[in-house]
């Protein structure tokens, strides 16, 4: 109604004869630049979702009591990327204009009105316990330039629920970096991981089904008080990262997971690089390199559940500080046991480890 009358208004000033043309004109000029700028004001309001006024709210709810996302005072209204920016002031409703300051509050509303992604500007966040619902990607202008730091608190940075993709990003400071939560299947993309009480990322026991596959690419594990990478049975697959100076192993994987590991490099960690249990696992490592690790590179330990671990394509081990590959068995194995679950292609490379390039089966 009000812009009804607004228009008639306009209207008769200019059937107003007492106005010159040029007077007309110069009227109509400001009017038009009044619209662009009210058009350009609306268009920034339709990027994602916005929050309702308390009036709005409540007369649309009342149009519309069965409406329960009413309730919440945000509605969809559009595109669906939601924004966060650590130096956000004033009006806060997720658009590129007036971004959230909270990392959570941009996931929380993403998920509530269908959206599939968080974008964070540039800057630093202390923030943690940070929960990425499912079927949510957050990313950013680069993993150099979005670090979240959960501030040396007892919580995890960030914790990952199914389908859901964390890219180009810097986790530290956190109780474990990230820590995936059992059955999801997730994607962590050209992030650093580092500076974490625990582990870089804990992955909880699933199936080891491709449903629910953990995916590792081109991300820099380290200096972790614990694992690089710390897995119970899992499927997973690894490539091209580097996982180095953590306080104990560069990675483990428990009994029953299977995957493969590609182009990865295990240096300089205080315990192994490489911890496997391969019973009733299947594993595959190609082009990888170990080396400088203060135990050995790569330990394989087996019970006699049967398991499968393939080692080829040129994967190198060297100037470990024991063994390049240790073998440990849990139960009496015979040799060609172990030989039929263990294949080591010619190609592999072996030079300058203390203790010896691979172990004597060693009963623990």
């Amino acid at each position: 109604m009000k812009s009804v009358k607004f228009f008639s208004s306009i209207s008769k000033v200019f059937r107003n004869n007492k106005l010159s043309n040029f007077k007309k004109a110069a009227l109509f000029f400001l009017i038009s630049a009044i619209v662009l700028v009210v058009n350009a004001k609306f268009s920034l309001a339709s990027a994602c979702i916005q929050e309702l006024s308390d009036t709005d709210k409540a007369e649309k709810i009342k149009a519309d009591p069965a409406n329960k996302d009413l309730k919440s005072g945000w509605v969809d209204c559009g595109d669906c990327k939601v924004y966060v920016d650590d130096d956000a002031k004033g009006k806060k409703d997720g658009t590129k204009d007036h971004p959230f300051k909270s990392i959570q509050k941009a996931i929380d509303i993403a998920k509530h009105h269908d959206c599939k992604n968080v974008f964070i500007k540039e800057g630093y966040y202390k923030q943690n316990n940070i929960e990425l619902w499912e079927d949510i990607k957050i990313t950013s202008p680069g993993r150099d330039k979005v670090i979240i730091d959960g501030n040396d608190k007892d919580e995890d940075v960030i914790k990952m629920y199914d389908d859901t993709k964390l890219q180009n990003v810097t986790i530290k400071g956190g109780k474990n970096g990230v820590e995936i939560k059992g059955n999801a299947k997730t994607l962590i993309w050209d992030s650093i991981i580092k500076n974490n009480k625990r582990d870089g990322v804990n992955i909880e026991r699933s199936e080891a089904s491709y449903e629910h596959k953990v995916n590792i690419h081109k991300t820099k594990i380290y200096n972790n008080g614990w694992n690089g990478i710390f897995s119970e049975k899992k499927r997973f697959y690894l490539e091209d990262n580097e996982i180095y100076n953590n306080g104990w192993d560069g990675v483990e994987f428990q009994q029953g997971s299977k995957g493969s590991i590609k182009r990865t490099t295990f240096k300089d960690n205080e315990g192994l690089g490489l911890r496997l249990t391969i019973d009733k696992s299947s594993i595959t490592i190609d082009d990888c390199t170990f080396k400088d690790n203060d135990k050995s590179g790569l330990e394989v330990r087996r019970k006699d559940q049967g398991g499968y671990l393939k080692i080829r394509n040129e994967t190198k081990f060297y100037k470990n500080d024991k063994y390049g590959i240790v073998r440990l068995v849990e139960e009496e194995i015979i040799q060609n046991k172990w030989d039929d679950s263990v294949k080591i292609n010619s190609d592999t490379k072996f030079w300058d480890n203390d203790y010896g390039d691979i172990s004597h089966l060693i009963e623990v």
